[in-house]
């Protein structure tokens, strides 16, 4: 549940980038290329500071972080800030979006036991994939509606307000026992 909420919100990002790019701060194809890699640039930041936030925060508090880092790029965005500013913004989203992505594959793999994980992490996909897709299409619509930044700050809103909703729900540590309870004898 808390992967699907934060993915559906966080979706408008990806799915409103390239008229950001274009309507909003006015770039080109080239701009939009940038803007990706600098997403892709703060992944890699973000990847190096986990470990130095992992001993400071819980898998609970590494979501919220990211949660109110997206909405808050996000919520920056509507603003049509500079494009150099645009940049280092995206940066703080890669960084954000990575704590989220490795927190909740972590979790998933950590609590699942071995003879269930393949399947399990392959629901946990299929929640990631199609909150992402429901998600884009959903703020597409409603930027159809309310224009981009309508849609980018609604999104930014709901994000924060799901995280703190959803921080109450405390991600599963694993200390449950899960393993097969062996009643059967093994097939051949």
């Amino acid at each position: 549940m808390r992967a699907a909420a934060f993915f559906l919100f966080a979706s408008a990002v990806w799915a409103l980038l390239p008229l950001v790019a274009r309507q909003m701060l006015g770039g080109s194809a080239g701009f939009y290329g940038v803007l990706l890699g600098a997403v892709g640039a703060g992944a890699i930041a973000g990847a190096l500071v986990m470990p130095q936030l992992r001993q400071r925060l819980d898998a609970d508090g590494l979501v919220l972080l990211a949660s109110l880092v997206s909405a808050a790029v996000m919520g920056a965005l509507v603003f049509a800030p500079p494009q150099w500013l645009a940049v280092g913004l995206l940066l703080l989203l890669g960084m954000g979006w990575i704590m989220a992505l490795t927190t909740f594959n972590s979790v998933a793999q950590s609590i699942l036991p071995n003879w269930v994980r393949g399947r399990g992490l392959a629901v946990y996909l299929t929640v990631f994939n199609g909150a992402m897709a429901a998600g884009s299409l959903g703020w597409g619509l409603v930027a159809r509606e309310v224009g981009v930044p309508g849609a980018l700050m609604a999104s930014a809103v709901g994000l924060v307000v799901v995280a703190w909703l959803f921080h109450r729900a405390k991600l599963p540590a694993g200390e449950a026992d899960l393993q097969a309870s062996r009643h059967w004898p093994e097939p051949l």
